[in-house]
């Protein structure tokens, strides 16, 4: 019974076997040779080693190898720390960004830190974009009633700008940058809107920069 759980010739599975009886039937172990059973590939025992110590991320694990054998999983983690979390996130991400999974450009960047930072800071840009469009087709008011708004509570001086919002996307990119709920909830670019709040920005005089 146990034997079926193991893949490779008999001399293999014996190997497998006495690995497991040495290791007293250790969980971490049982998990490796169960990846290694999925994929039908033989692990060496250098790479059995390194995925037992890394078991309590194998979901992760899992995701990696979606797009790469474990071969190349286990080469460039070595370059990497073995940060297979932020290694999970990445190609994830790139995935949901619609970038090809087939690129070995895409699947093993040189600097992975920079590389995960980049595509989340890609994804968040795109995500704010989107909204922004949302926004403004759906509370298009706010841009028709600057002008007017403006004349009542628009104020400058040589240093600085107080006026109201231009646009509903400009809302939701004050709201981004600044990490409030002012752009992320509807209620506030409704209420300005229809008229029962009006939104103010103070701003650079210069280039009427939001601050």
């Amino acid at each position: 019974e146990i034997s079926a759980c193991l893949v490779g010739s008999e001399m293999c599975i014996r190997d497998r076997l006495n690995m497991l009886i040495k290791a007293k039937g250790a969980e971490n172990l049982w998990d490796v040779l169960k990846m290694e059973k999925s994929t039908n590939e033989h692990f060496d025992n250098e790479l059995i080693d390194k995925l037992r110590k890394n078991t309590r991320d194998i979901g992760n694990i899992k995701t990696c190898l979606k797009y790469m054998t474990y071969k190349k999983f286990s080469n460039y983690m070595d370059k990497h720390k073995w940060n297979i979390i932020t290694y999970s996130d990445y190609l994830a991400m790139k995935d949901r960004a619609g970038y090809n999974m087939k690129d070995s450009i895409t699947l093993f960047p040189k600097d992975l830190e920079r590389a995960h930072t980049e595509i989340t800071l890609e994804i968040e840009r795109k995500k704010s974009e989107q909204r922004q469009k949302e926004m403004n087709e759906k509370y298009t008011k706010i841009a028709k009633d600057f002008k007017q708004l403006n004349s009542i509570y628009g104020y400058k001086t040589e240093k600085f700008i107080i006026r109201p919002a231009k646009t509903a996307g400009e809302i939701v990119v004050e709201g981004t940058t600044l990490h409030h709920c002012v752009g992320s909830s509807n209620v506030y670019m409704e209420n300005h809107n229809n008229g029962k709040s009006c939104l103010l920005y103070t701003s650079d005089a210069a280039d009427d920069r939001i601050s």
